[in-house]
């Protein structure tokens, strides 16, 4: 890489910046040219596909887009930029097994051919940046921790989870022609919201759309906070302050401790990985705002239709080995129990969550009736009672979804 590729990835100057819409202007305008002579038949398709990734070559939007997933001047930002021009150089010539997304229709129509280099270059830029610093630690090259460019700009008032998705679906409908997995996944979590939220209020909404953004954007399960008092001051807080989510994993995602007051939001994220808390970093910042939200929000007990199915899914399950059905009987009730933060409402009464000694002693009797499936000889749904009451929570959550349905 020569001196002059190493300058691009540097962040534009103000007198820089200038120029950009000038040669954002000319880079659409010469790649709507070329695709017109493509369409109108006066240059081959692979020669005019071939121009067009000299454009891409000669512009600024990779070296731009590397500069601010990284926020830093080195190596890693050279090979990445380099990463990124030949991945969207190969998507806009496309190969034998497969063909470029690039529509030239919608370029000549007036689709913007930066915008497009633009977006896709920042969809592959997450995972192209793990796969480079993965490679230079396997060879024991010193990586800089990353900082991550955020903006808690627009967060003044909280957005839906159908409102984060189809901001997805609209940007990867700009930028890819060709559908894949990723868009499957985020029709049927718009698809699930859209059919159970207006029959979900409260606490229960707020679960399923945490829920349904994990489905959609394939992220881990968060961690509970489930101390009554410590739970409703952080709801409050978080509540009031939409960014605080979201600056909590970005502090994590940067490798730095987190204070004494985000030290909880932080425990939300136990468990997951460097490269997962790195991609929700670079998520819409309500995404997180959303899972904290969740974690700090009481369950609600669970629907007498879905407890009913998941009381006689459990039982048929241990029937099949021969056991006595009153284990997974009294095991459901238990497991229900231990899930419910809140009594369940009367009429004259809404739902309240549950004190401390309530919590304890539900989660006791579920530790007992885990136990017993356990020795027992019921290893269908996991190996010890922590596996057994993540299998019950999943099949709770896909009954809820069925009904929802019906």
């Amino acid at each position: 890489m020569n001196l002059s590729e190493r300058d691009q990835v540097h962040t534009q100057s103000g007198s820089e910046c200038a120029g950009l819409d000038d040669r954002a202007h000319d880079e659409d305008r010469t790649a709507r040219q070329i695709s017109g002579a493509v369409l109108a038949g006066r240059i081959s398709e692979p020669e005019g596909r071939w121009r067009l990734a000299a454009i891409v070559y000669k512009s600024d939007v990779c070296p731009t887009v590397a500069a601010a997933f990284l926020n830093q001047r080195d190596q890693v930002a050279v090979d990445l930029t380099s990463m990124l021009r030949d991945l969207v150089i190969t998507k806009v010539v496309g190969t034998a097994e497969q063909p470029s997304p690039l529509n030239l229709r919608r370029i000549v129509g007036g689709t913007s051919f930066r915008g497009w280099m633009r977006q896709f270059a920042r969809g592959s830029a997450l995972s192209l940046k793990r796969d480079l610093v993965r490679a230079r630690r396997r060879n024991g090259v010193p990586v800089a921790p990353v900082g991550i460019q955020y903006d808690d700009r627009d967060l003044s008032s909280g957005k839906s989870a159908l409102e984060m998705l189809a901001d997805k679906r609209t940007a990867r409908t700009q930028t890819y022609d060709v559908l894949d997995a990723e868009d499957a996944r985020i029709e049927a979590a718009i698809d699930t919201y859209t059919r159970m939220a207006p029959r979900l209020r409260g606490y229960s909404k707020t679960h399923l759309a945490a829920r349904t953004l994990r489905a959609a954007f394939r992220l881990p399960d968060t961690g509970r906070i489930v101390a009554p008092e410590r739970r409703e001051q952080l709801r409050r807080s978080v509540e009031g302050d939409v960014a605080a989510a979201a600056r909590a994993v970005r502090h994590l995602a940067a490798g730095e401790q987190p204070d004494d007051e985000m030290a909880d939001l932080a425990a939300v994220f136990d468990g997951w990985s460097n490269d997962e808390l790195d991609e929700l970093a670079h998520m819409d910042p309500h995404v997180a705002h959303q899972l904290v939200l969740s974690a700090v929000t009481p369950w609600p007990p669970p629907k007498a239709k879905t407890l009913t199915r998941l009381r006689q899914q459990v039982t048929a399950l241990t029937a099949a080995k021969g056991m006595d059905s009153r284990l997974a009987r009294e095991a459901v009730t238990a497991f229900a129990a231990s899930v419910a933060e809140t009594n369940p409402p009367t009429r004259s009464t809404a739902s309240v969550p549950k004190c401390p000694e309530t919590l304890q002693a539900d989660q006791a009797r579920w530790a007992y009736a885990a136990a017993k499936l356990v020795e027992a000889g019921f290893r269908t749904l996991g190996e010890c009672s922590d596996d057994i009451h993540k299998s019950l929570i999943r099949m709770l959550e896909d009954f809820e979804t069925d009904h929802a349905s019906t």
